[in-house]
Formats: C-alpha cells, structure tokens, sequence
C-alpha cells in the first residue's frame, strides 16, 4: 500500500485551501519554471512564507502523489554572481576573486550549470541570494483527486462528511485492495471504523460507545478488542475473552449476544462499503475476514 492510503483523510484547513489552489492551477503552466512571485500568485497561502516552507508542503504533496514538483535555481543567478564581483572589484580598486561555485558547494553548482532539479535538501542550504533565482515547476496534477479530496472534506469540521453510517457525498466504489487495517484504523473513543481513505463506518452509529452505567456496547467492545493490536487484527479475539469469562463457560446461549454484535457490525460494514462482511466467526473466535487483510 502506498502512501498510507487507508488512513482517514485529514485535511487542515491549510491543505484544503492548498487542494483547491492546485486544482484551479492553470494547465497552460504546467510544466513551466516559474519565479518565485509568479508561482505564489497562484497561492495565497504561500505570501510571506518562507521558501523552504513552500519547497516542504510541495515536497510532500509530491510525494502524496497528487503532482510531480521540480526545482530549480535559474542560470541568472549565475551572472548576478559574476556581477556583484566586478561591482566589488571597482568599489574596493582591487580585484576580488569570486567564489567559483557561486556559493552553492560543487555538486549543487554542477547541477544549476546543467539545468538540473535540486533535492529538497540541497534547497534547504541555498543560500539567501540564490533562493530569490528559484524556478518552481509543477507538472502531472492529479485534478480530479485533489476534486475528489476536497468534495468530502468540510472546512468547518476538518473532517470526512460521512454521518451515521451513510455517506453525504458519492463515494468511489471501495476497493478491497486499498484496505491496510491497523490499531488506529479504529478510534475506540468515538466507534469509527477507518476502512480507506474515503470510507469510514460509525459502529457506535449516534450513540455514545459506552451505556450509562459505563460498560461499552457490545459492538464497540469487540471492535475495540479486535482492533487492540496487528495480532488481534491478524488472528481474532477468543468469544470468551470478549465475553469476559473463562473458555469453559461459554455455551450457545451466551455467543449468541457476540454473533449478534458481529451481524450488526457487517451489517453497517456492508451499508456505507457495499462490499465484504468485515467479521466472521470461527475456532471459537471472532475475526477480520481475508477481504479486509
């Protein structure tokens, strides 16, 4: 899986405003190097920030997949070192030797006289003079993503606009493939199950996890104890753990209130993904079906 796809999306406000700038991004721009004013008007969210700043939130959307960024240090800055040395030169009536990498090490120097994109390492120690020369490209943005992203995203929440089990915006169709459970994938303070991305299920449904009495329902329980390490993902829960009694005493009367929990569970599952049962029962245990692992 890359990326951690299967997380549930997160967006700051200061993502989804980046979301929205990239996807109004204008094409004919695309894969054009542009100067550091010219590339923030496209992004308000980026005046006055430093540059590192924008080569870092960059970086990361690159590496999210929802574009491809160069950066590069425009051949000017070249000239303006050779420049600034024959006003030295006639200021001080001697002859000062520039420093014949311009201040930018060999490697990065080498890689600006070829015309070629700079890590986001070697940005971080350009020095000052150089960052104004920056020439930012963006190119292969991802538009309809970014759309479907920002399309269940609410500012005012800062999160996924899925209610009581059902959806407020058309989902892509789940694929079983993206699916990477883990402990966190099940939030046991408020009974939401992360299944990708986009997917997310509300166990505890508008309830509270816990009854007045303060036991958690049964649902909320076996996902909390399903959920409570890879092991218990990977291998299950004992009926008699979730039970909270010993292995001896569970009988047909006493599982029945845990395959019921299951069946509620597959059942709200099956209602937002419309794919798999995510639980089964066998040996004595309840267990992720091989679909969601």
């Amino acid at each position: 899986m890359d990326m951690k796809m299967s997380l549930p999306l997160r967006l700051s406000k200061y993502d989804a405003n980046m979301y929205r700038a990239l996807s109004l991004f204008p094409k004919e721009l695309e894969e054009k190097p542009l100067s550091p004013s010219e590339f923030t008007s496209h992004f308000k969210d980026f005046y006055g920030r430093p540059v590192q700043d924008i080569v870092e939130a960059l970086h990361r959307y690159s590496q999210k997949g929802y574009l491809k960024f160069e950066l590069t240090v425009a051949p000017e800055y070249l000239n303006h070192g050779q420049t600034l040395a024959k006003i030295l030169d006639k200021l001080s009536g001697s002859s000062v030797s520039p420093d014949k990498n311009h201040e930018l090490g060999k490697l990065v120097y080498d890689k600006v006289v070829a015309g070629q994109p700079l890590t986001k390492v070697e940005a971080s120690v350009l020095p000052d003079n150089a960052k104004s020369y920056l020439a930012f490209k963006l190119s292969n943005i991802d538009r309809v993503r970014l759309s479907d992203d920002l399309a269940i995203y609410d500012s005012r929440t800062s999160r996924l606009i899925i209610l009581g089990g059902k959806t407020a915006t058309k989902l892509p169709p789940l694929n079983l493939k993206d699916v990477h459970l883990e402990p966190d994938s099940y939030e046991k303070l408020t009974g939401v199950l992360h299944l990708t991305r986009f997917y997310r299920v509300a166990i505890a449904g508008k309830s509270s996890v816990k009854r007045s009495s303060g036991r958690k329902y049964e649902q909320c329980w076996v996902m909390e104890c399903l959920f409570k390490s890879d092991e218990t993902i990977g291998k299950g829960v004992p009926i008699s753990t979730l039970l909270r009694m010993h292995k001896d005493n569970v009988d047909k009367t006493t599982t029945r209130k845990i395959e019921n929990a299951v069946a509620e569970i597959n059942k709200k599952v099956t209602k937002v993904t419309r794919s798999k049962n995510l639980l089964m029962i066998g040996d004595k245990k309840v267990k992720i079906t091989p679909y969601y692992l």
